[in-house]
């Protein structure tokens, strides 16, 4: 079995829904808010994870079962907090847990509302600083009470992320190579990008198993 935590794009947000981006860019081209609306046209017809995001293309190619317990929007403190309601579920010893790390400035706030700053921080809200520490506190968290699952980054990023020890494919092979076609137009990697990271991350999975077997 293969467990999946994260954000959207883990989620595989908007994958298979079979809606015409040039259409809609061509009904809002310069529409400011273009981005909400095509999140809103997608959150109406989907309302679970995808069966063509990365997790799911991950465990097909593995040849294993799939729980993706991801959540649009979700912070890595959600992606814990969802890990240890279902712990006692996983087997630790056979099955692959993973978390495709959100963005840093995201966190779980009051009545499950999932909150991302932007440019201004509201009032009330952590400062930047703050949230930095936040998650690296949490890292450390994962890596002292969950050393078997493998923290992800599906963002390239220059900030606390970078001293964090998760598997940095973007970074690795260069968002450049997946330019064309990579967003939809709310900003989440299309199909092709999930079937490249699920081939990617498979390989190395069964690389870094073949080693271990090898040492025992």
């Amino acid at each position: 079995m293969l467990w999946a935590f994260g954000c959207s794009n883990t989620y595989g947000f908007s994958l298979g829904t079979s809606f015409s981006v040039n259409k809609f860019i061509k009904k809002y081209p310069d529409n400011d808010d273009r981005k909400s609306l095509w999140h809103q046209k997608v959150a109406k017809v989907q309302h679970k994870s995808s069966t063509l995001s990365w997790p799911a293309r991950l465990a097909e190619k593995l040849k294993t079962d799939v729980t993706n317990l991801s959540e649009v929007g979700s912070g890595l403190d959600k992606c814990i907090t969802n890990l240890q309601k279902i712990e006692s579920k996983i087997n630790w010893d056979n099955d692959i847990v993973v978390i495709g790390m959100p963005k840093i400035f995201r966190y779980f706030a009051i009545e499950n509302n999932h909150v991302q700053l932007s440019n201004t921080i509201p009032m009330g809200a952590p400062a930047t600083e703050s949230l930095e520490l936040f998650y690296q506190a949490m890292v450390t968290y994962l890596e002292t009470n969950y050393p078997k699952v493998k923290l992800i980054r599906i963002y390239k990023t220059k900030d606390a992320l970078e001293s964090t020890p998760e598997i940095n494919f973007f970074n690795t092979h260069g968002l450049n190579h997946f330019e064309v076609g990579l967003r939809y137009p709310c900003g989440h990697y299309n199909e092709e990008t999930h079937e490249c990271f699920a081939e990617y991350l498979s390989g190395l999975i069964m690389e870094l198993n073949n080693e271990n077997r090898t040492r025992h």
